[in-house]
């Protein structure tokens, strides 16, 4: 019963299964050396939900380009390139997202262990 669970909740991802096998295990209350899986969560991970609107927009939009700058994503959104800057930075120091220096300016993607949970809840959403 908990493998079919644990599959109807990721939807087959190797990934989101592994991120719902590590919410269901907790150490042992009486050996610290033991750890103990438990039941799945009742509902799926939630990750956007906190989130403010601009920054799902932002994430849809790294998800569909794969790979953007601040001036990219500014462009695309037509919104203030500060504002884009400041929301970035939050998402990177949320751990959404990672950094691709490159020669002139660094591009911004997800990183590979939100993308999963990311694209699903985007889904969900309807917001790509």
């Amino acid at each position: 019963e908990f493998f079919i669970d644990l599959t109807r909740l990721s939807g087959g991802n190797p990934l989101l299964s592994l991120l719902y096998w590590l919410e269901s295990v907790k150490s042992d209350a009486s050996d610290d050396q033991l750890m103990r899986v438990g039941t799945l969560p009742d509902r799926e991970i939630e990750l956007l939900g906190q989130l403010s609107l601009q920054k799902r927009v932002i994430l849809a939009t790294l998800v569909q380009h794969h790979s953007l700058t601040v001036a990219q994503i500014s462009q695309i959104l037509r919104r203030d390139p500060e504002l884009i800057r400041t929301e970035i930075e939050h998402l990177n120091r949320l751990g959404f997202l990672e950094t691709k220096l490159g020669r002139d300016m660094n591009c911004f993607q997800l990183k590979p262990l939100a993308e999963a949970l990311v694209l699903q809840e985007l889904r969900c959403a309807n917001m790509i």
